[in-house]
């Protein structure tokens, strides 16, 4: 993508960047309006209020980049420019242009509409197709493991208090990574990765995280014993979990799973909220950041290909999902960023600007 000379090039490039992820949010909310009128829709007060909050963080995160960015061009500065001139000219010249703070305000005015849509689709999925795929995933996983379960290949590694406390809250930091990697694509002067982000983004939760999510409905292994009869292979996991929650550290994984259990048994929506396993939307979006990464620099990409490792274990030791869950979710990512980046190169082939 050219840079602009002339206002007609600014407002085309405008279009062009925000055209592609506007296309699939307004898709996806008349997917859910169509879904909602057939289904009826869970209540959106509740989903509403709270990703204000959700969008509050993105506030916060917002200011604190401004703040290191500010912070790290003061340190460009040569020493006999005038410091405040020149932190002010670099911000206008790369952040403070229409064309910027137009695609900033498009994704950050479009995507709550879009996650509350999303939320709310998440929890009509056991009403249009009902659990019924865990004892395959189960069986799956076993089979591609040689017969062993993935959750007891990592115990060893993983199976003591402090580790898998360490581990959860690595897991939960996963919401903050997401939020801090919309933010800086938001704004990202690499116009080029920035569409192929956003798009490849809204993708993930419409296409495996919806549709794929309800062709193939299952729980995670957390549930597995509620749903499927007979004996629970993951009983020995789940009561370690709850040993080390109970009597060691709080786990968040294991507070969240009795949340989500009780929503879903009620009918409540929040904004965390529906149980679905395959794919790892967790798994997705972190392989969709290293792919990130590595177009932003080599030691981006190496510390988040590091915490798409962590997504991965620990969807697996703290209960969440099957191994073969995170290994579709990758899948789906890599092959999302594939079209989607081919179809970027066919309509303007050529670089980033």
């Amino acid at each position: 993508m050219h840079r602009p000379t002339t206002p007609r090039d600014t407002l085309s490039l405008i279009l062009q960047e925000n055209l592609p992820p506007l296309t699939v949010v307004g898709l996806y909310l008349l997917f859910g309006e169509l879904l909602f009128a057939r289904m009826g829709a869970p209540s959106f007060t509740t989903l509403k209020i709270e990703h204000e909050a959700v969008n509050a963080m993105a506030l916060v995160i917002c200011l604190l980049y401004a703040a290191f960015r500010t912070a790290w061009l003061a340190k460009q500065a040569p020493a006999d420019a005038p410091l405040l001139k020149f932190v002010w000219d670099q911000w206008r010249g790369s952040y403070l242009n229409l064309r910027h703070v137009v695609g900033f305000l498009v994704v950050h005015l479009s995507l709550p509409h879009f996650s509350v849509t999303f939320g709310a689709v998440k929890l009509l999925i056991p009403k249009l197709n009902p659990f019924t795929w865990d004892a395959t995933f189960f069986a799956w996983d076993r089979a591609l493991h040689l017969g062993v379960d993935p959750w007891r290949i990592l115990h060893p590694i993983l199976g003591t208090p402090a580790v898998t406390f360490v581990m959860n809250v690595l897991y939960n930091l996963w919401m903050i990574v997401m939020m801090t990697m919309i933010v800086w694509q938001s704004w990202s002067a690499d116009r080029r990765t920035r569409v192929q982000f956003l798009t490849v983004m809204l993708l993930i939760w419409a296409v495996p995280c919806t549709l794929l999510a309800t062709a193939w409905s299952s729980a995670g292994p957390c549930y597995y014993g509620a749903l499927v009869p007979g004996e629970d292979p993951y009983a020995p996991l789940m009561s370690y979990l709850h040993t080390v929650h109970d009597d060691h550290y709080t786990l968040w994984a294991v507070e969240m799973q009795g949340k989500l259990w009780t929503t879903y048994t009620t009918g409540d929506a929040h904004v965390i909220s529906g149980i679905s396993a395959m794919p790892s939307g967790h798994v997705a979006a972190s392989t969709l950041f290293a792919l990130t990464g590595w177009r932003a620099s080599r030691a981006v990409g190496i510390g988040l290909t590091v915490f798409l490792g962590i997504i991965m274990v620990g969807s697996v030791h703290l209960g969440w999902h099957y191994a073969v869950d995170g290994y579709v979710g990758a899948a789906s990512a890599l092959v999302l960023w594939w079209l989607v980046g081919k179809a970027l190169d066919r309509v303007a082939p050529g670089g980033a600007g």
